[in-house]
């Protein structure tokens, strides 16, 4: 299914990259040289779903759609255990280590806004975007009086 949705449109790269969290599936869309832009997916919409954003950035970057492990799409189904968010903080870090990059805009979409937000190498961060940001603060229990 993934698969049909990333044939539209122009060429897509497809890897996947291996972290400590696991295969960790990476769409590519732009040309190779192009600065690179990560955008890592989130809740429901896996990066193969991400295709049309990728092609609303400048033509001249290079969009990296990013699965998140243990969230839907083409990933390793494991979550981290423990401290989820330095767990994915420490990963942010590694991928861009494993995909060799080094200072880049970060975009995280819903539940991945707080694993860009805890990444471990803040100084690799050129800009930072979260949208539709869930998980920044712990789940509050709601009492009735």
């Amino acid at each position: 299914m993934c698969r049909n949705a990333v044939a539209l449109g122009e060429a897509v790269d497809e890897q996947v990259a291996r972290t400590s969290l696991g295969e960790t599936h990476v769409l590519s869309v732009g040309p190779a040289t192009g600065h690179p832009i990560v955008v890592l997916a989130g809740g429901d919409l896996p990066a193969a779903g991400l295709r049309g954003l990728a092609d609303s950035f400048d033509p001249s970057r290079r969009v990296l759609l990013i699965d998140l492990p243990g969230l839907p799409g083409a990933s390793a189904c494991t979550r981290p255990e423990g401290n989820v968010h330095a767990a994915y903080g420490r990963w942010l870090t590694e991928i861009l280590d494993v995909l060799e990059i080094g200072v880049v805009p970060i975009l995280g979409l819903g539940w991945a806004a707080s694993v860009a937000a805890a990444i471990t190498d803040v100084d690799r961060v050129e800009k930072l975007v979260l949208a539709s940001p869930l998980g920044l603060v712990p789940r509050a229990r709601w009492h009735r009086a």
